[in-house]
């Protein structure tokens, strides 16, 4: 995974999916690599290819991408 890339959970209380936000990444693709990564080091599985919402904080700032992941109790 690229070093600028940074991946946090977000907590969601009553819910059975969390979301995890990545920053750093500099397209969809790096993005979604980094989450997939990011899943099999934290034995989950990312429940869509598709990103929610992606978010530009500031000009010239990166975009922060959110996931949804769920537990992978298959593991």
């Amino acid at each position: 995974m690229n070093p600028t890339v940074k991946i946090s959970e977000v907590e969601i209380e009553n819910q059975m999916l969390e979301k995890i936000r990545i920053t750093g990444a500099t397209d969809h693709t790096e993005a979604l690599e980094a989450a997939e990564e990011w899943c099999d080091e934290n034995n989950c599985i990312l429940v869509t290819k598709e990103f929610e919402n992606p978010v530009r904080e500031l000009e010239n700032t990166s975009t922060i991408f959110f996931a949804k992941v769920a537990a992978d109790d298959y593991d």
